[in-house]
């Protein structure tokens, strides 16, 4: 670019800031370093962050155009390179150039010195990407100039991206004049010094002063010098960038500086104990090879990957880069769907080698997380994640500080299936490290633990399902880690994991739903490993005193189960002190009102027996409240009790059992046996069951079964009483009536009083359990009174063994003890009132209920979150501020003057609800501004987006313009129609279809344009023909445009002037002064009305008050009857006496803006005369002038008066004493603000109004 540069002194210092307001396009967010050469900075664009460079410019003979030129070449050419980020962007102003590019957060440079720190397999794929893209520079004519760390990028992928090509730096430097190397070079004031040395070269040497003076130092350039780069220059630079990746001393440590280099250059110095640090022999003698000072001796990139292949570079390298390439242009959800579809492919030349490969896909993997979309993907690259970490033990030192972080930053995503599937990941992970890293002995306390406190309290039941599923591994996995540690805090350390553990597991143990609860306990396995993590007294402390509620929870057995299924483990960590404590809670369980908890406590109390962890006070007072169940029908309780009498003769000794466990079980057996060691014999000695029915009816009757004990209890005192003769005793108990009818026979009677007390808890228990029942009733139910059938259908949620079955065909096939225990099927019963605990409705009658109480599938809730976020993303108003439409009183200040028009501003147009408004001139521009940004800034107003059109051989005019659709229609004077769409966070707004009417006539022009609907707009010709257009048919890139329909007036009509109307309906006015009317739901006329002085309309805006027109001369503007097209009312700004047919004045209405607020109404209305006026149609004595050209004060005043049925609103001149009116400002300005020539067009914006000139120039006024 010029040594000149560097010995100049800039004649100001601005920041950068300061030439990024000159380009809209850059939005300025921080700045990246500056320096005499170039001002860095990170910007935001439409297309993504970037970085833009900037150069003030002092010498207007810098040949900045080819520069120019040459970095735009440049960008063609690596456009689809994905290692490559040129500068795509170029801008010239008057005082400064720049350049931009996209932004990378990392640098090789900052990467270097980031953890987690590269692996050396990672250094050796950079190194690998490194050679592969300079080779790739070098086959197709670029050569970098400029390699160094700072300007090779690193993305989070591990993806090496190459930046900066330095084609506008000199290739030759003075080797002895250091400022040249800092002006253009050193950059980061390191004193890093890449450059080959053959580039330093003396005053007199060959092509210095032509090469930093010349546009064209690249052998990319057409013109030839003496200075040119060679690859040779590049390999030195990549030999310099190798040695500082692989040094082992001093990270970033750099091979040469300035002055070494120039030592080197003249054999003066050699950087051996800089090479000595290389370590990778092939990477040492390559950089060796690669910093001769003969340029012909240094390998080229394509030798180089030749000879390290299947060394230094894996031979997978090859594919992997090639398939890494192509995953480059997907999107992350495509990407991990594909990576999903070859990941067997893609491992298995890996894992053949070493399995060090293995990090670089999972880096790739977990680049993607954050920015997925899909629930499938996000869930999808989780588990990918831990297949690679099970793939090869070589992983386990990756987990830590590759993985975890990902992981646990995916525990925020907003649905509760990933945050689950995180909780799942993270532990399957963690498990599979094998030797945790020193640096990460408090990953858990300092790291996992913290998050994990707030998953707890998760709103999503499924997630604090999952992490009571895989708290108790966790905690394994922890004290593995603080096992490794070994450090002297190890206590404290393990107090900090206790307190963090005991916070989560006390939580989960006391969770609203009974379900996560469960899950934590799920299988002994857990217990075990919760009870070995928080030892004897944390575990009596923390789990047991919280499994005890387990038993209070009368609705969920599986829960009370879940106690039992535990309890044994508990006791054989805590020892056989729990035993008093244990006594209670399983007498609590031979009495509970579920036969499985029976079952559950008998087989409970049979391995506690085993392991010896019960006194044997406690197990005899047990022993005997339990075997009286022998009699029990369930034959899964017998079976328990038959184990745990073999499990006593086991354990105790022959005097314990004969003396204690022998007389207890004796009266449960038909006849005396020797031994209670078999168990066969044990079985056939019991007595027969009580009959299923017999025990029902105890358990489920209404009545009061004491009495019913205490008929039994003396009929078998009577049966052991001597008889010589027989008696009769007349019980007259119901209960017992009813029983002697199910062949109740003394046996069972016997069995029954020695049931007794369990039978009595068991009722007990089973009242409560039935009065707190949850109903699962489903009840469909017609609400109308009309409609008095109502139906319920009863689905019982759990059938326990105490019920009676209400429809015996329903159960017969089912075993009776699988019955009674885990309940029988659903049942289909009527049901009471009192019943129903809920109402759903039938289809007809669903309508009737809000909307919010209706509940959808996720799934659509998530596409109507990702169409509104589409919405949002696609729609360039969605930023614009939206404002509500109030009353509005213009006073005439200015509050904005715009001149970009050269010429007259044919029209103004707002653009939907928004702040912005769009202008087109006879200039053949179109112009959009932001009203957001005028009042109260003192900053030069420009406007936001431009559209500029031209012919082939001149400018086409605009003509007109409506908005449909989001999009701005323009007519010009060539007949041509453009479709526009603004382009968010742009200078310009994008073409969607440009398309030329051929009317029927030759030479007709189009006259007018206006929106009917939000698709459909309509245009008018001076033929006498109106076409109509559906935008949708346009922009669908659709090659033949025609008219939706067509209408015609008559030739003797004249021609079209102006256009309105909306989907039903459309006015015509024209050049003869009649107003026609088309009904478009039958592509009829309807009406035609007709001013009596048949002048020319020059403009109709139909309202919901009728439709007004304005018609040449006298500033005439008329509101319509549209059904009867006779005159309503009539606005008078002339000399001339109201209606009259003389024509005192030529000025015309140009501009009409109606506003409506309630029943105030009004118009404002600016023509030729080049005032704008404020009409107030319900009190005209209020009317004002809101803009006057004129010098002095136009004294006016407003009155109102019926001529011929016609309301009139009349100006009138006001003598000079009189005084000007309240609104009226102008005498008080020295200049002017008002337009100087005709006032074209009005809208409104929010609370602004908006004029524009024939001059060209827009005013924005409040």
């Amino acid at each position: 670019m010029g040594n000149s540069l560097v010995g100049s002194a800039p004649q100001a210092i601005h920041p950068i800031e300061y030439y990024l307001s000159d380009v809209g396009e850059f939005q300025y967010q921080c700045s990246l370093g500056s320096t005499r050469f170039l001002k860095v900075a990170k910007c935001g664009h439409y297309e993504g962050e970037c970085v833009v460079k900037v150069l003030a410019v002092e010498d207007p003979s810098l040949p900045l155009a080819a520069h120019k030129q040459r970095i735009e070449r440049l960008s063609a050419l690596t456009v689809r390179n994905v290692s490559i980020a040129a500068f795509h962007r170029a801008v010239i102003q008057g005082s400064f150039a720049l350049i931009a590019r996209q932004y990378v957060r990392y640098s090789l440079y900052d990467r270097l010195s980031t953890r987690p720190f590269l692996t050396r397999l990672e250094k050796c794929w950079l190194a690998y990407q490194l050679i592969r893209c300079v080779d790739w520079c070098h086959r197709n004519g670029v050569h970098h100039g400029d390699i160094k760390l700072e300007n090779i990028l690193i993305t989070s992928s591990l993806w090496l991206v190459m930046s900066d090509l330095a084609t506008y730096k000199p290739v030759l430097l003075p080797h002895d004049n250091p400022s040249d190397f800092s002006y253009f070079f050193d950059t980061s004031r390191r004193r890093c010094c890449n450059i080959a040395p053959e580039r330093f070269v003396s005053d007199s040497g060959s092509g210095l002063q032509s090469d930093v003076l010349s546009a064209t130092s690249t052998p990319t350039s057409s013109p030839s010098t003496d200075a040119q780069l060679t690859p040779q220059m590049d390999m030195f630079s990549v030999g310099c960038v190798l040695a500082e990746l692989f040094s082992d001393d001093a990270p970033n440590g750099n091979l040469f500086d300035l002055a070494d280099l120039l030592a080197f250059r003249v054999n003066q110095y050699y950087p051996e104990k800089a090479l000595n640090s290389i370590s990778t022999a092939g990477i040492r003698d390559l950089v060796q090879n690669l910093i001769s000072l003969e340029p012909m001796d240094r390998k080229l990139g394509a030798q180089i990957l030749q000879e390290l292949s299947g060394s230094v570079f894996p031979k997978y390298f090859d594919t992997l880069y090639d398939y890494l390439r192509q995953l480059a242009r997907l999107p992350p959800d495509a990407k991990i769907i594909r990576l999903d579809q070859d990941m067997d492919q893609l491992l298995e030349p890996m894992l053949a080698e070493d399995g060090h490969g293995l990090l670089l896909v999972l880096v790739v993997i977990t680049s993607t997380m954050r920015a997925l979309k899909h629930i499938h993907c996000k869930i999808l690259a989780q588990r990918l994640s831990c297949r690679i970490a099970n793939a090869s033990p070589v992983m386990s030192a990756f987990i830590t500080d590759r993985l975890l972080p990902y992981l646990l930053h995916s525990l925020n995503d907003t649905d509760p299936r990933v945050r689950a599937e995180t909780i799942g990941s993270i532990t399957y992970s963690l498990e599979q490290v094998v030797d945790l890293p020193q640096s990460d002995n408090n990953v858990f306390t300092d790291y996992i633990l913290p998050v994990l406190c707030q998953v707890v309290s998760d709103r999503s039941v499924y997630v604090r399902l999952t992490l009571a599923a895989n708290i108790s591994r966790l905690s394994k996995v922890a004290l593995n880690f603080l096992s490794q540690s070994c450090d002297e805090n190890y206590d404290e350390e393990l107090s900090l994991l206790h307190d963090s553990f005991q916070m989560i597991v006390s939580q989960l143990l006391t969770d609203s739903n009974n379900c996560v609860r469960r899950t934590l306990l799920l299988t002994p396995n857990s217990c075990a490993n919760l009870c070995v993590f928080f030892g004897r007294h944390k575990t009596n402390e923390v789990i047991l005193s919280h499994i005890i509620t387990f038993l209070n929870d009368k609705n969920d057995f599986q829960l009370r189960a879940s106690f039992f299924d535990n309890i044994i483990v508990i006791a054989s960590y805590l020892g056989s002190q729990c035993s008093t404590i244990l006594q209670p809670l399983l007498q609590q369980g031979l009495s509970d009102a579920e036969e499985t908890i029976i079952y559950k406590t008998i087989t409970s109390l049979s391995s506690l027996v085993e392991q010896g962890l019960l006194k044997k006070s406690i197990i005899y007072e047990l022993v005997r409240e339990a075997l009286p169940l022998l009699g029990h029908p369930n034959q899964w309780i017998n079976n328990a009790l038959v184990a745990l009498i073999l499990t006593l003769s086991s354990r105790l000794s022959l005097a314990d059992i004969n003396c204690k466990i022998k007389p207890l079980v004796e009266p449960h057996l038909q006849r005396n046996i020797h031994t209670l060691k078999n168990s066969d014999l044990l079985k056939d000695s019991i007595h027969p069951a009580i009959p299923r029915s017999i025990l029902d009816l105890v358990l489920t009757s209404k009545l009061n079964i004491d009495k019913l004990f205490e008929c039994l209890a003396q009929k078998k005192a009577l049966r052991t009483i001597p008889r010589h003769h027989q008696s009769v005793v007349v019980f007259e108990d119901a209960l017992y009536t009813r029983l002697t009818h199910e062949a109740m026979t003394d046996t069972v009677e016997d069995q029954l009083v020695a049931l007794s007390e369990l039978i009595r808890k068991v009722y007990k228990n089973k009242r409560n359990l039935n009065a707190k029942k949850v109903s699962g009733n489903i009840v469909i139910n017609k609400r109308n009174a009309s409609h008095p059938s109502r139906r319920s259908f009863s689905v019982t949620l759990r059938s326990t063994g105490s019920e009676k079955p209400t429809h015996k065909r329903q159960t017969s096939a089912m075993n009776e003890e699988w019955l009674h225990m885990f309940g029988s099927n659903a049942k289909l019963i009527s049901s009471n009132d009192e019943d129903v605990e809920s109402v759903i409705p039938v289809a007809h009658e669903a309508r009737e209920y809000d909307q919010s109480h209706i509940q959808c599938p996720p799934c659509h809730q998530e596409l109507k979150e990702l169409i509104d976020h589409k919405k949002n993303d696609f729609n360039p108003l969605a930023s614009i501020k939206w404002s509500k439409q109030t009353h509005f009183k213009p006073k005439g200040v200015l509050v904005a003057h715009l001149h970009e028009h050269e010429s007259a501003v044919r029209q103004v147009l707002r653009i939907a609800d928004s702040s912005l408004f769009a202008t087109c001139s006879t200039d053949g521009t179109v112009k959009v501004w932001d009203s957001s940004k005028m009042e109260g800034k003192s900053v030069v107003n420009r406007s936001r987006y431009n559209f500029v059109t031209q012919s082939a051989l001149t400018q086409q005019s605009m003509g007109g313009m409506a908005y449909c659709k989001d999009s701005i229609i323009v007519f010009t004077s060539t007949n041509y129609v453009h479709i526009l769409e603004i382009i968010p966070s742009s200078m310009r707004m994008k073409l969607l279809n440009s398309f030329q009417v051929i009317p029927d006539v030759e030479g007709s022009v189009i006259t007018d344009i206006t929106a009917l609907t939000e698709n459909t707009f309509a245009i008018s010709l001076s033929d006498s023909s109106v076409l109509t257009y559906d935008i949708r048919i346009l922009v669908s890139n659709q090659t033949e445009v025609k008219p939706i329909w067509k209408l015609n007036i008559a030739a003797h009509e004249r021609l079209i002037t102006t256009i309105d109307g909306n989907d039903y309906v459309l006015f015509c006015g024209t050049s003869r002064g009649l107003l026609i009317t088309f009904d478009l739901r039958f592509l009829i006329r309807s009406n035609v009305s007709s001013y009596p002085t048949q002048n020319r309309i020059r403009k109709i805006k139909y309202t919901e008050d009728g439709l007004y027109s304005s018609a040449q001369g006298n500033c005439e503007v008329t509101l319509w009857d549209c059904e009867s097209g006779s005159r309503v009312r009539t606005l008078w700004a002339s000399t001339a006496p109201p209606l009259s047919l003389t024509q005192a004045s030529q000025h015309s209405v140009l501009g009409m803006l109606v506003t409506n607020a309630g029943a105030e109404s009004s118009i404002i209305t600016s023509g030729t005369d080049m005032r704008i006026r404020y009409w107030d149609l319900a009190k005209p004595e209020r009317s004002y002038i809101i803009s006057d050209n004129a010098k002095c004060a136009n004294n006016v005043k407003y009155c109102s008066k019926f001529i011929e049925g016609i309301h009139v609103i009349h100006e009138c001149q006001e003598s000079a004493q009189a005084g000007a009116p309240a609104h009226s400002s102008w005498d008080q300005q020295v200049v002017s603000p008002s337009h100087r020539d005709c006032i074209t067009d009005l809208t409104r914006v929010n609370h602004l109004l908006v004029s524009a000139g024939s001059d060209g120039v827009v005013k924005v006024w409040k």
